[in-house]
């Protein structure tokens, strides 16, 4: 939250003159209060949620079994080579996202200013 008051006043001070009314922008207290409360919200959320379902499980039991198995699968192996499948199609939706958007971003770089597309 430091980061972004004092990041959003340096923006304003690289901003042109030409901007209307760059100088009435700053945080919001009320909007640093609820990006902290949302911000608490969701870690307590989070943290407590898998919390309260790993103590629903007999934990003793499960140590008994002596990690035959993986989280119900069988076979580790298939779960790891699912993840890197996943792992690897995500990464490549990403790649091609950013590449998308850097294609985009030359698009608009290219227009004249002042042109109307």
């Amino acid at each position: 939250m430091l980061f972004t008051i004092v990041g959003v006043e340096w923006l304003v001070s690289l901003a042109p003159a030409t901007i209307p009314r760059i100088e009435q922008v700053k945080m919001s207290p009320a909007v640093l209060s609820f990006a902290i409360a949302l911000s608490c919200l969701t870690s307590i959320l989070f943290g407590i949620l898998p919390a309260l379902s790993a103590y629903r499980y007999r934990l003793r039991r499960d140590l008994k079994q002596g990690g035959r198995s993986l989280a119900g699968i069988s076979n580790p192996r298939v779960a790891a080579n699912t993840l890197v499948v996943v792992d690897v199609a995500l990464a490549m939706i990403l790649l091609a996202g950013a590449g998308l958007m850097l294609e985009s971003m030359s698009r608009v770089l290219d227009v004249p200013s002042g042109a109307v597309a």
